[in-house]
């Protein structure tokens, strides 16, 4: 067995010149030193590529992935996944950055427990005035977690494993031979909120995880994100198309890779779910009366 595996690093780039730095420097100094590391160009306006090409040409690990015009978020990871040649995955977003030691730590927890994915733990901050200190802790509320060994996911704890283990993709090492087997890819679409799709598909998978005590991601809040433009109140509808986008998609996929019965019991617990019901379903005020409809899904 290697025990010193490639790990494929994916950080999508758009706009984030300011924090890119701090980003890759968490990168290339990482205690594990066998890692590729994609940055995929997402035609951005600013000076971000400048910067990865300079660092390109000190180390050789990075390569740089140009779309021809902008896809978003998810059609970036797509590109990542594309082309990675790892046998381990990482997702990182580019105004974030990793604490030196987690992929080593990943990469041990992984291959000691035989799992699908491992996880480590999040610190969620904020250098942006104007977001509240609640707004922080919620975040980060919803991040944690009580670190499991080994975990299972099945049809009996799905509903369980949607509510307690969170669907953002980056923080989580991930088998490629899991993700390439199941044929896994994020909806094929700019928005936010695509990392919900690609996590219910996972676990309709019933990928085996572990989890570490470590803080993996330094995860920054910032008010002028994408997810946060959107998050504001005249956006609420975007927010929530692009939601039901993500969903209807992983239901789609759920759909065309397992039994009518298994989809049927993963559809229905999705449906269902204190997270998502509320994105599939919609209300209409007939004659002074509100009614909440459900899609057809």
């Amino acid at each position: 067995m290697n025990d010193n595996p490639l790990v494929s690093i994916i950080i999508p780039i758009y706009n984030v010149e300011q924090y890119l730095v701090e980003c890759i420097e968490s990168v290339i100094n990482q205690t594990y030193t066998n890692i590729e590391i994609l940055c995929i160009d997402d035609c951005g306006s600013d000076g971000s590529m400048g910067i990865i090409q300079n660092y390109a040409k000190k180390d050789n690990r990075i390569k740089i992935i140009h779309h021809n015009h902008n896809k978003g978020l998810a059609p970036a990871r797509n590109t990542g996944l594309d082309n990675a040649k790892g046998k381990y995955i990482f997702f990182l977003d580019s105004d974030d950055f990793i604490e030196k030691n987690v992929i080593e730590l990943l990469v041990k927890k992984i291959i000691k427990t035989n799992s699908d994915i491992a996880i480590s733990k999040t610190n969620t901050f904020s250098q942006d005035a104007n977001l509240s200190k609640n707004r922080v802790k919620e975040v980060s509320e919803y991040l944690d977690y009580t670190p499991i060994d080994e975990f299972e996911v099945s049809i009996e704890n799905f509903d369980y494993s949607i509510m307690e283990i969170s669907c953002v993709s980056w923080g989580k090492l991930y088998s490629y031979d899991f993700i390439a087997k199941n044929n896994l890819r994020f909806v094929n679409e700019n928005i936010i909120h695509e990392d919900n799709g690609f996590y219910l598909k996972i676990l309709s998978n019933f990928p085996k995880i572990t989890m570490i005590e470590n803080i993996g991601v330094n995860y920054r809040l910032r008010e002028k994100s994408i997810t946060s433009e959107i998050e504001k109140s005249n956006n609420i509808k975007k927010k929530n198309n692009n939601m039901k986008k993500s969903l209807l998609d992983a239901i789609s996929y759920i759909r065309k890779t397992h039994d009518k019965k298994l989809a049927k019991k993963l559809v229905k617990s999705i449906t269902s779910s204190k997270l998502y019901k509320r994105y599939l379903s919609y209300n209409i005020n007939l004659f002074g009366l509100k009614f909440r409809i459900k899609m057809k899904v």
